[in-house]
């Protein structure tokens, strides 16, 4: 079964100066955001998908997880219906 994480279990905000996907550090304008799959901290551009699990409100996903989750979910990549960008 496919959760999001608990806030809980997401990294600390201390723990990344730096989006882990694209190395931008994060600053007053550029802000920490976390993908609700993995947990991990991304910059706005890193983490622009959304998601729709068991019918709750389209959650933030970095690219790594939402990739994954479509692949998972319809092997033929038809993004109809579970996800989107």
């Amino acid at each position: 079964e496919i959760r999001f994480r608990p806030k809980s279990q997401w990294v600390p905000d201390s723990k990344r100066s730096n989006c882990i996907r694209c190395d931008k550090a994060f600053n007053f304008v550029r802000r920490r955001h976390h993908c609700r799959l993995c947990g991990e901290i991304f910059c706005e551009s890193c983490s622009a998908d959304r998601v729709v699990i068991n019918k709750s409100a389209p959650e933030r996903s970095c690219k790594a997880c939402y990739e994954n989750l479509l692949k998972y979910v319809n092997p033929s990549n038809n993004k109809s219906g579970l996800a989107q960008s």
